[in-house]
């Protein structure tokens, strides 16, 4: 390693995989070729029957930036996603998909804003998602970010809503993601972790960072999900996933709010928020019961598109859009 790599911070890059024998040497090439060339690769396989294994062990032989845990069985992706940043060492971190790449310069421009400013936490990439059969991107995310001006209360209220759960793909400093409570294996833990980090730290939108995410064409089923998140063996908790997703939002509150009554105040806050959206998901449910898919599909996407998009998504390709995020997400696909 030359000498001006090795004065440039290390850059550790997890990525959890889970039968990825498909896709993940797309990802480690993209990881390889960055121009920020002090790294290390952080690959964690959580169970996988395919093979997985050999893809890897085939780059850790060629580059010794490569390493690799196997575990025994699939725990779920909250698990492997934890198991990759309890692997590194270097003052910054980020993840990424096992069927994702980085832009060439993605890391470079990430420690460059990190370095530059030591109050972001965390600098979040311009995100351009395509899906698997599709060759033009679909949308982009551009997020506003929580700046280091930007208030305890209004950092709250804006993480409800318009925090993308994708920033769990952005550069974080190590020290922030080891002073949280990591991932733990209840559904959403990504929009926990995000919500608990966004009030210990400022949350920056850096559009010179590239990202390609490439999503799955079909829609995960409710039991795949909880597969995916829990694995093999499911908790007893499991069937009650949105009390545990709010008890876990209010506990971590604790740790981050200054005083009892603004803890109080934010879980109340919290509670709310969760109570709406449950409440709106049952009416919705009942009325698809009541009135059928097919009689609520152009009143649905008409709403989803004036009410329900995101601030931060930049839709690209309206169609495809409706059909793998709009249906889906309204249950009228």
């Amino acid at each position: 390693m030359s000498g001006q790599v090795a004065s440039t911070p290390l850059v550790s890059v997890g990525i959890p995989v889970f039968n990825g024998e498909g896709t993940i040497r797309v990802a480690l090439e993209s990881v390889l070729a960055q121009t920020h060339e002090n790294l290390e690769v952080l690959v964690y396989n959580n169970g996988s029957t395919d093979g997985t294994e050999a893809v890897v062990l085939d780059f850790q032989r060629n580059d010794s930036r490569v390493k690799y845990r196997a575990g025994k069985a699939n725990l779920g992706w909250t698990h492997s996603f934890s198991e990759t940043f309890r692997m590194s060492s270097g003052p910054y971190f980020v993840w990424l998909g096992a069927d994702d790449q980085l832009g060439s310069s993605a890391l470079e421009e990430g420690v460059g804003l990190l370095e530059s400013d030591q109050e972001v936490g965390v600098s979040v990439p311009l995100i351009t998602a395509y899906l698997e059969d599709h060759e033009d991107p679909v949308y982009e995310v551009h997020f506003q970010g929580f700046g280091s001006d930007v208030s305890e209360f209004t950092k709250l209220v804006r993480s409800i809503r318009q925090l993308p759960v994708s920033c769990i793909y952005g550069l974080f400093r190590s020290e922030v993601l080891r002073a949280s409570r990591l991932l733990p294996p209840i559904y959403m833990a990504d929009v926990v972790l995000l919500q608990e980090v966004a009030l210990r730290t400022a949350i920056v939108f850096n559009a010179n960072q590239h990202l390609r995410y490439n999503m799955r064409t079909e829609w995960r089923t409710p039991a795949e999900e909880l597969s995916i998140t829990f694995g093999e063996e499911l908790p007893r908790w499991s069937s009650v996933p949105a009390l545990m997703l709010l008890l876990e939002k209010v506990r971590r509150l604790k740790g981050v709010t200054p005083t009892r009554f603004r803890w109080i105040t934010y879980s109340a806050l919290i509670a709310g928020a969760e109570l709406w959206r449950l409440t709106w998901r049952a009416l919705w449910r009942l009325a698809r019961k009541l009135f059928g898919r097919t009689a609520l599909r152009a009143f649905g996407t008409a709403f989803y598109w004036q009410h329900m998009l995101p601030g931060y998504m930049r839709v690209l390709d309206p169609t495809a859009y409706e059909e793998r995020i709009v249906l889906p997400t309204l249950g009228l696909e």
